[in-house]
C-alpha cells in the first residue's frame, strides 16, 4: 500500500521529470534557432514558430526569480539558455556559419528578458543603497584585506584531507569550463578605448597572466594536465555537469565585461577575483600532492607564482584613479566587488558539492 506521503513524493518526482524534459526540448529548440539562417526575418514572418518557446521561457523566469520557491531546475535551464546566447560573442575558431545570428535582435531580446529578472534577483541579496553611503576607497581596502581567504574551513579540509581521485577529476572537469571563461573575460575586459587607467590595467593583467598561465593555459599545461588524467581538453567538453551557479558566474562576467556602463562594477568584480583567486588553488595544490598527481601539481605551482605587490597595485593604480574620475559613481566599484563575491562563493560551493554528491568518473562521461 502506497502511503499518502510517498504518493506526494512520487507525484512531485514525476512533475520534476516532466519539467526537466520540457526544458531540455526548449534548449534544443534554442540551439536550432541560433543556427537558423535569417532568424529575425523568419520570426517576423512566422511569429508562431517561437510561441511555445516563449511560453516556456516566461514560465521559467517566473519560477526561477518571481516565486518564493527555490526552483533550481528553472535557474539551471535559464542560465544554460543565457550562456548559449552569450557564447556567440566569442570566436571559437570554428565554422563561420555558427555566428550567423550573433547580432540577432530576437536573441538579444531573449537575453534581456533573462538578464533583467536574474539581475534584479541578484541585487536583492545586496544592500545597494547602503553601499552608496560608504567611503569607497577605505571600504575597498578593508574588504580586499579581509577577503583574501575566500575558502571556508570546511571546504579547505575537504580539499586537503578528503577529496578522492574521482572527485578531483570531476573538479578539474568543471574547472576546465571555468578557466576558459576566465581567459575570455580577460580579453573582453581589455577591449576598451585607450586611456591612462585602461593602459595600467592592461599592463598589470598582462604582467600577471604572462608570468603565470595565460600563454600556457589551454594550449599546453592545462591541456597536458587534463590529458594525463584522461580528461577531455575540448572547450565545454563537460558542459552538462557544470552547476548552474558556475554558469551564472560565466554569464555575470559576460554582462559586466560587455556593458561599458557597468565598467566600474566590472572592475570591482575583477578586484575581488584577483584578490582571492590564489586561495582555492593553494588547496587544489595540496589535494593534488596528497593524491600523487604530478601534472596537476606543476600547473597549480605555476599558477601561484605571482607577486603579492600585484594585488596592491591593482587597487592603487586602477581602482583609486577610477574613484577620483567618477566620485559620484565610485560606489559601483563596491557593488561589483560584493556581487562578484556573492556569485563566486556560490559557484565554488556548488562545484565542491557537485564533486561529492555523484562519484562518477568523468573519464567515461
Amino acid at each position: 500500500m502506497i502511503s499518502r506521503k510517498n504518493g506526494y513524493k512520487s507525484r512531485a518526482k514525476i512533475k520534476k521529470q516532466v519539467i526537466a524534459r520540457k526544458y531540455a526540448q526548449t534548449e534544443q529548440q534554442l540551439n536550432a534557432l541560433i543556427k537558423l539562417e535569417e532568424l529575425d526575418e523568419r520570426i517576423q514572418a512566422q511569429p508562431w514558430m517561437v510561441s511555445e518557446f516563449e511560453v516556456v521561457l516566461e514560465d521559467a523566469i517566473a519560477a526561477a526569480y518571481q516565486s518564493k520557491a527555490d526552483c533550481i531546475l528553472a535557474r539551471h535551464f535559464l542560465h544554460r539558455l543565457l550562456y548559449r546566447i552569450n557564447r556567440l560573442k566569442l570566436f571559437w575558431y570554428d565554422n563561420l556559419q555558427h555566428y550567423t545570428n550573433e547580432r540577432s535582435i530576437y536573441l538579444h531580446l531573449c537575453r534581456e528578458k533573462i538578464e533583467t529578472a536574474w539581475q534584479q534577483w541578484e541585487l536583492a541579496h545586496i544592500g545597494v543603497l547602503s553601499l552608496q553611503t560608504l567611503d569607497v576607497q577605505e571600504i575597498l581596502l578593508e574588504r580586499a584585506n579581509c577577503d583574501r581567504n575566500s575558502c571556508t574551513s570546511e571546504q579547505a579540509y575537504y580539499l586537503q584531507q578528503e577529496m578522492t581521485d574521482i572527485e578531483y577529476r570531476k573538479l578539474l572537469a568543471i574547472a576546465s569550463f571555468n578557466s576558459l571563461q576566465a581567459r575570455n573575460k580577460f580579453f573582453r575586459t581589455l577591449t576598451n578605448a585607450v586611456n591612462e587607467v585602461e593602459s595600467k590595467l592592461t599592463q598589470l593583467l598582462l604582467e600577471d597572466y604572462s608570468s603565470s598561465y595565460l600563454s600556457t593555459q589551454h594550449s599546453t599545461l592545462f591541456t597536458q594536465m587534463l590529458g594525463e588524467l584522461q580528461l577531455d581538453s575540448t572547450p565545454e567538453a563537460y558542459f552538462n555537469i557544470v552547476p548552474y551557479e558556475v554558469l551564472a558566474y560565466a554569464n555575470h562576467n559576460f554582462l559586466l565585461s560587455d556593458c561599458k556602463r557597468l565598467f566600474l562594477r566590472c572592475i570591482g568584480g575583477l578586484i575581488y577575483s584577483e584578490m582571492t583567486k590564489s586561495t582555492m588553488y593553494r588547496h587544489y595544490l595540496v589535494a593534488a600532492q596528497r593524491l600523487g598527481l604530478p601534472a596537476t601539481t606543476s600547473y597549480w605551482e605555476l599558477y601561484l607564482t605571482e607577486d603579492e605587490s600585484y594585488k596592491r597595485r591593482i587597487l592603487e593604480e586602477v581602482a583609486f584613479p577610477l574613484i577620483e574620475k567618477y566620485p559620484a559613481s565610485a560606489w559601483e566599484l563596491l557593488l561589483g566587488y560584493e556581487q562578484q563575491k556573492y556569485i563566486s562563493k556560490r559557484a565554488s560551493a556548488a562545484t565542491l558539492v557537485s564533486c561529492r554528491e555523484v562519484p562518477t568518473n568523468v573519464c567515461h562521461i
